[in-house]
């Protein structure tokens, strides 16, 4: 699927394979010194929390700043786009997905996973459903 996009959503009902299939395309040969990052979108707040975290373990962000998190994601969000080559899963995108959207790099590779049945047209990204 990531022939034609750089976006691609994988959506099912919970315990059919996304989250493996997800795994299993991060450790794909053709990533060998991409980045790959697995970030929690569960909802907005989950995400954010995950660029911060990121963003301390990879030097991005200092340890202690007057920012509040919302803006640190966005200081990792603009590193990972400077990079473009990436690679991320957001994981469990089931509510909220125009909040979600705004914190959503542009460039690099992304797959969504989601037990929301999703077409392109409610979802700006090419939908594969898992059976």
């Amino acid at each position: 699927a990531f022939s034609t996009s750089n976006r691609v959503a994988l959506c099912g009902a919970p315990g059919v394979g996304k989250g493996r299939l997800a795994r299993h395309l991060v450790h794909q040969p053709q990533r060998a010194g991409s980045m790959s990052v697995w970030l929690s979108a569960e909802s907005v707040d989950a995400l954010i929390a995950d660029y911060v975290r990121m963003g301390l373990l990879f030097g991005v962000l200092p340890e202690h700043d007057e920012l509040d998190a919302a803006a640190k994601a966005r200081i990792v969000i603009s590193w990972l786009e400077a990079r473009n080559d990436f690679f991320a899963v957001l994981d469990n995108v089931d509510t909220d997905l125009s909040n979600i959207l705004k914190f959503v790099p542009a460039g690099g590779q992304l797959l969504f996973t989601s037990r929301v049945h999703a077409d392109s047209n409610s979802w700006p990204v090419d939908v594969a459903t898992v059976p």
